[in-house]
């Protein structure tokens, strides 16, 4: 027949695919990202087309399948669905495929991967000829999936994400443990046990299983034809004398007839050992010899992404599919092993669904790192749910305080820019996840394979030459200038004095592709603690900090700062803007965002901007020109602000005083706090201090960062606090905001990373 299958890119779904055509199937297939696995299917003959869109639904296919992360209203499988074609999930269909072959089948919350790998590598080696099916790639068998002319026994991995695991019905089960996870399917841990019941209930000639695990003692129950391995006692096949190493494992077998006999796992962990005498046990029940299983251990390899060493030598980076908070505890333990310098780990949230119900395991599972850094969660089809984002994981894991260092990263890039500069020889570094956070590990990969790891690009040099070496400063602290008190180092920091040499800056910097971000007073900014790249600038006072005042006109330099401007004003009995009182920053920033208070906003007093446009050359924008909206400058696009001209209006030095004095007392309970000022803008007809006070959320605390008591629109750094807490703190409100009030908040506080 003919068969189309929707996320054929997928791990599992390239396995099934594969096999489908080696069964003479006509098969085809789509994926959103077509990667390695989509040009392996297609050197096999299987034609693969990018993206899901309706135009795929041909009447003319007998089925479609499709993998647990398409969206059950996807547009596609709907259009499939009016046609009248069949539909499958990807676990009711690799079932059908063992029918009339001797099969065993892997199940398990962790490990099933590596065990049934190590399953088809030793039966392989063992003299057998083996097909198999498994959610990971390894150098033995072979890739995901293979299918020999005369198959005597099929392997597969059976996933109970799902609950189609109750579909399979092997002659071996083997299940490796039962834990609680993915609770986008199961709502309760007692349908999750159903499941796995119903699969260990149709192994038709043996079942396979870890004694330790309570659980699935439980689920095995007096059941006749089980064999059990482990550590415990009552073990049938019991591990004793384990040493684990760097690079191997030796541990000692007894039991089913055996007795003390040594063997040699070329791979690290505890939780491996396990996979490897479920292994073992299978491959006995298959009559292999003890010289036979040794020989294959001893040659065995965890499949990719499992404890995957990417880059080797004083560096180490480490991928490791790891994603339930058991199994991270289980690869931190193994690192830990390595006995190296720093411990260093990059974790992406795998599913909105599992972030919340797991949320409390997840401090425990990183204990023993010394650093964390958190990206944002991998969807997969899940849409945001309050309470299961990277930044309710960054809390939980931020109020545990477990000893190490937290960070918070809103972007793999940015991840991977911060390790590609930071990374120390003795570094270990784990790159966390079961989504695309491995791309991480590849290009650091690739950044050390080029000389490029913590080497400043060409630009740097270039720029030190064209502004002065003595002016461009490298990996420049950026706390110190901020009124947040926080942040990370600027890759480049140039303070410049002159038009002339800002423009150049400025021109090189774009004529590069290398980002410039201007930093004025510190205020209405957060700087990542990953770090700022790109060249960050200062306009210095000296030159941009110039007040002249021309009867009601006053022209003021990019760099004179609220206060002194007022200062200005206030002796010149100069009226109109007093509403920036107490409002922190230089004239350049209180510009762009069109500043405002009490009814009153730059714009409306502004005359004239003088700017650099993008080439690097002064343009002037008059009256007309000058184009701005709520918090916003849009005239000032691809710009840099050198000075502005403001129409006041004439009155008495008493007069703007008083008025200073009025605004000075509503923003009294301001003075001494340390804040970038209102951190959402007000969405239309609304106030953003209202809508987050309206969730409850007046007081909350992350870290060191706490939204004021006074006005919930501005977050307080009590001094401990760090830019982690405060990006995770702005994400968090957004999130229940939207949640709860429907409403998008979008950020007035500007974040350089």
């Amino acid at each position: 027949g003919k068969i189309h299958m929707m996320g054929i890119g997928g791990v599992g779904m390239a396995g099934l695919a594969y096999l489908l055509k080696q069964r003479g199937f006509d098969v085809s297939g789509c994926d959103r990202v077509c990667g390695s696995l989509c040009h392996w299917l297609a050197d096999a003959g299987i034609e693969v087309l990018q993206d899901h869109g309706v135009m795929h639904a041909d009447p003319e296919y007998d089925l479609v399948i499709y993998t647990p992360a398409v969206d059950q209203n996807d547009r596609e499988l709907n259009a499939f669905r009016k046609k009248g074609v069949p539909e499958a999930r990807r676990g009711e269909v690799l079932p059908l495929l063992l029918r009339g072959v001797t099969s065993v089948a892997v199940a398990g919350t962790h490990g099933k991967t590596t065990t049934a790998t190590f399953i088809a590598h030793l039966l392989k080696h063992c003299g057998l000829s083996v097909g198999w099916c498994i959610g990971g790639d390894a150098e033995s068998p072979g890739g995901v999936a293979g299918y020999p002319e005369s198959c005597d026994v099929m392997v597969v991995e059976a996933d109970e994400s799902d609950g189609t695991l109750c579909c399979y019905a092997p002659q071996i089960a083997v299940v490796t443990n039962v834990e609680y996870d993915h609770v986008d399917h199961f709502d309760s841990q007692e349908k999750l046990e159903e499941c796995f019941a119903g699969f260990v209930k149709n192994a038709a000639r043996k079942l396979v299983y870890c004694a330790d695990d309570a659980i699935v003692s439980k689920i095995a129950g007096d059941r006749d034809k089980t064999i059990s391995f482990g550590f415990s006692d009552g073990s049938g096949l019991r591990i004793t004398e384990l040493e684990l190493g760097r690079d191997e494992s030796q541990f000692t077998l007894s039991g089913y007839g055996m007795e003390n006999e040594r063997i040699v796992l070329p791979c690290p962990g505890k939780h491996n050992v396990l996979n490897a005498v479920a292994a073992i046990t299978v491959a006995m029940e298959f009559g292999a010899d003890m010289q036979a299983i040794r020989e294959a251990m001893a040659c065995a390899a965890l499949p990719a992404r499992r404890y995957q060493r990417i880059v080797e030598g004083e560096i180490s980076v480490i991928a490791d599919y790891a994603h339930h908070p058991t199994a991270i505890k289980a690869l931190v333990a193994t690192a830990r092993d390595d006995d190296r310098g720093r411990l260093r780990v990059v974790y992406q949230p795998h599913r909105y669904t599992r972030t919340k119900a797991l949320l409390a395991d997840f401090p425990d599972a990183f204990e023993g790192v010394d650093e964390l850094v958190l990206v944002p969660v991998y969807a997969a089809s899940e849409q945001p749910i309050c309470g299961g984002g990277t930044h309710d994981l960054y809390a939980r894991i931020k109020g545990a305080e477990i000893d190490c260092d937290l960070l918070y990263s809103r972007s793999l890039a940015s991840a991977w820019a911060y390790y590609r500069k930071t990374l120390r020889a003795g570094d270990t570094l784990l790159v966390v996840g079961a989504g695309d956070v491995e791309q991480v590990a590849h290009w650091l990969k690739r950044d050390m394979d080029e000389g490029n790891l913590r080497k400043l690009d060409g630009i740097y040099a270039e720029l030190g030459e064209a502004c002065g070496e003595n002016l461009l400063q490298l990996d420049y602290p950026l706390a110190q200038r901020t009124m947040l008190g926080t942040g990370g180092e600027a890759d480049a920091f140039l303070d410049v004095d002159s038009v002339d040499l800002l423009g150049r800056a400025w021109s090189l910097c774009n004529s590069r592709g290398i980002r410039m971000h201007l930093l004025g007073a510190g205020g209405n900014v957060v700087v990542s603690d990953l770090g700022v790249r790109g060249v960050t600038v200062r306009m210095n006072s000296n030159h941009f900090g110039r007040v002249e005042v021309r009867g009601d006109v006053v022209s003021v330099g990019a760099a004179v700062t609220t206060g002194s401007l007022l200062d200005r004003l206030e002796e010149e009995g100069l009226s109109g803007l007093e509403f920036l009182e107490g409002l922190p920053g230089v004239m350049g920033g209180v510009i762009r965002m069109n500043a405002g208070a009490y009814g009153g906003e730059v714009g409306d007093f502004l005359e004239r901007i003088v700017c650099l446009d993008s080439e690097g050359h002064e343009a002037i924008l008059d009256k007309d020109a000058i184009t701005f909206s709520y918090r916003s400058m849009s005239c000032l696009e691809g710009r840099i602000v050198l000075s502005v001209d403001f129409r006041c209006k004439k009155t008495s030095s008493g007069v703007v005083a008083k008025n200073r004095a009025d605004v000075r007392r509503k923003r009294e309970w301001m003075k001494g706090s340390r804040s970038v000022g209102s951190v959402f803008r007000n969405p239309e007809g609304k106030y953003a201090g209202k809508l987050i006070e309206d969730c409850g959320l007046k007081g909350f605390t992350v870290g060191g960062v706490t939204i004021s008591d006074a006005h919930a629109n501005i977050f307080v750094n009590d001094g401990t606090g760090t830019s982690s807490d405060m990006l995770c703190l702005v994400d968090m409100v957004a999130a229940e905001v939207r949640a709860k009030c429907d409403v998008v908040l979008e950020r007035e506080v500007v974040i350089l990373e």
